[in-house]
């Protein structure tokens, strides 16, 4: 009874749990340990982790390539009716579950080298269309045409995966890496069902149906006792079920902005052995005409038991016919592998713009599907993650993610389809990662991290001189172009200069002409001092001609006795007695002011035109001055 259990656990666990690989964008963090679980060529920032037991390294996906679990649905009620239109000709379904019981991880030089233990279980169920189409239509569409459950197969497996990982740093640009997987098989049950197919005949719609089919299975004993009993009573693990893994990846560096990587996961098997099961059917066929009216009574009443010995007969035929043979065998089981590639472009030390296409193979069939991210560096300690996935024929998966360090703690989650958590019944795509580690960065992760620092300005130089032959003639052409912008800047200047030197010319013209205006100015005036200078001139001759009448007189009629005259005033006039009196000629000089206006010569010189202003147009006359100048002096002499 405690093995049913345990059965029944592994199968509702990986029915109503989802995927055991992981949300897709988990591929994308470079600083998340379980990275390396969809590209082990990741090459870690950290010196090392630990995984904590049970809360770390939780993977949950699920996904449905034709319908959500509403489009079953309506009212609480199946309808089949509106899911066939909805359906490929190949359908494709992936549930499952994993988690880590043990993950490390240490850097040494170049080299990173991992170890994880996680149990795993992957559900994958492949269906068709036609199948579809008949259990809710009808044979109708298909008279005279086969039925086939072509691509409609399955595989349910719970395993234990111990994976050794190893990723080099084969240069700055380059990082590769691989990871070995042991495998453990715990259960399993798949089928194939290709050979089955339903023939509706034109003539009389019979309808032949043809088996060939087998079913493999381990674990069967876990439900039935007296098997167990037949085979011993072998325990729940069982170290013959053996199977081996791989997953390969790498990252290049194509330029200090973009980086290129992609990666297998997933490339291996499981060979189940000693308790493995096998139920099949060779190929018979059997054919069914319809059911005769009689066989279901007449009026006459006939006995219920006569109408369901048709029946009987019929599903005894059936057994019959289609009778599966039971045998113990071993057998071989696949992985489902995974392919992923990507790139990422560094905007800046804030923001990173991620894409990447992804896609899993199962039964012959490829089903793929797209991601596109914003990385955003918030802090140093916080990196955020938007998403938008096209998968399963959805457009609307918009999905986020973090990884937060709080010191050596590290926490992420992550949903491809967060949206789709508020409806998950209306959702054909749901994948999680989420956990806990505990990372460190050692003595060696800070020195290295030191030298690295110390030796990026020496990188950065050896690769400018690598480069610098091949720059030259860039720079050169630079320094042409640059020349080219100098000389037509000078052109732009020379031109402003000159319609600068037009605006400073008008201006020396408004100048010249406000020179002008008060040379006009002056000589008006000139003209009216001159006239008032005459007049004064005139004046003066009157007084001048007056003073030569008045000292005419008084030479004649003042006469002086001699004995009144001192002799040392006296003046010796031969020999006459009478002795004049000597004058002195300062009592009658008379004053006369002589008034100039003398004007300095000016000359303005402008480039476009000259003005001068001449002395003798501004001078006063001088010859009137000087004439009276001479009268006075002569008066004086007399």
């Amino acid at each position: 009874m405690k093995k049913s259990l345990i059965f029944i656990g592994l199968v509702v666990t990986s029915i109503f749990g989802v995927s055991a690989q992981y949300a897709s964008q988990q591929a994308l963090y470079d600083n998340l340990p379980q990275a390396k679980y969809l590209n082990p060529g990741v090459f870690p920032e950290y010196s090392g982790y630990f995984s904590f037991p049970v809360p770390s390294g939780w993977g949950i996906t699920g996904t449905n390539s034709a319908f959500s679990w509403n489009d079953m649905f309506e009212n609480g009620k199946m309808k089949l009716e509106g899911l066939v239109p909805k359906l490929n000709n190949k359908n494709y379904l992936n549930v499952g579950l994993g988690f880590d019981v043990l993950g490390l991880g240490f850097k040494s030089g170049k080299n990173f080298f991992s170890l994880n233990l996680s149990p795993k279980v992957d559900v994958n169920l492949g269906y068709n269309k036609a199948v579809f189409d008949f259990l809710t239509n009808g044979n109708g569409a298909y008279i005279g045409k086969d039925i086939s459950l072509d691509g409609f197969g399955f595989d349910v497996t719970a395993y234990s995966e111990t994976g050794i990982g190893y990723t080099r740093e084969v240069n700055e640009k380059l990082n590769v890496g691989g990871r070995v997987k042991l495998l453990l098989g715990l259960a399993n049950i798949n089928g194939d069902f290709d050979g089955i197919s339903l023939y509706t005949d034109p003539d009389d719609y019979a309808i032949t149906a043809t088996s060939e089919f087998g079913i493999n299975a381990y674990g069967t004993y876990f439900l039935d006792d007296s098997i167990a009993d037949v085979f011993g009573d072998p325990g729940f693990v069982n170290f013959s079920n053996v199977g081996f893994g791989l997953d390969l990846g790498g990252e290049y560096q194509l330029n200090d902005k973009i980086d290129l990587f992609a990666s297998v996961v997933d490339l291996g098997y499981i060979k189940w052995a000693d308790y493995g099961e096998s139920f099949s059917n060779d190929g018979s066929s059997f054919t069914f005409d319809g059911i005769p009216f009689s066989e279901f009574g007449s009026n006459s009443g006939e006995s219920s038991e006569e109408e369901s010995g048709f029946f009987d007969d019929l599903g005894d035929s059936l057994s019959n016919t289609f009778k599966l043979e039971r045998s113990q065998i071993s057998y071989t089981t696949r992985l489902k592998t995974r392919i992923f590639a990507g790139a990422s472009y560094k905007l800046n030390d804030f923001f990173d713009g991620q894409a990447m296409v992804h896609g899993r193979v199962f039964n012959n069939n490829f089903y793929p599907s797209y991601l596109v991210a914003g990385n955003f560096h918030v802090k140093k300690w916080l990196t955020i993650k938007l998403t938008y996935s096209g998968a399963n024929g959805t457009f609307d998966n918009l999905g986020a993610g973090l990884a937060l360090h709080l010191g050596s703690f590290q926490v992420y989650g992550m949903f491809d389809n967060a949206i789709g958590l508020s409806a998950v019944d209306h959702s054909k795509f749901l994948n999680a990662s989420f956990g806990v580690n505990f990372t460190f960065k050692g003595e060696e992760g800070d020195l290295k991290k030191a030298k690295e620092k110390k030796e990026k300005p020496e990188k950065k130089k050896e690769k400018l001189e690598r480069n610098n032959s091949s720059s030259e003639e860039k720079k050169k052409k630079e320094i042409e172009t640059q020349k080219k912008k100098i000389n037509e800047h000078e052109k732009q200047l020379n031109k402003a200069e000159e319609k600068k030197g037009k605006d400073e010319s008008k201006e020396l013209e408004e100048d010249v002409k406000g020179l002008k205006k008060e040379q006009k100015e002056l000589n008006k005036e000139f003209k009216e001092e001159s006239k008032v200078l005459k007049e004064e001139q005139k004046e003066l001759e009157q007084v001048l001609k007056e003073i030569k009448e008045e000292t005419k007189a008084f030479k004649t009629e003042l006469v002086v006795p001699s004995s009144e005259v001192d002799e040392k005033d006296s003046v010796y006039l031969g020999h006459n007695s009478i002795k004049p009196i000597a004058l002195d000629s300062n009592l009658v000089k008379p004053e006369v002011k002589s008034e100039t206006l003398n004007l300095d010569t000016s000359v303005i010189e402008l480039e476009s035109s000259k003005v001068e202003v001449k002395e003798d147009l501004l001078s006063p006359p001088k010859e009137p001055l000087r004439n009276l100048n001479d009268s006075l002096k002569s008066v004086l002499q007399e």
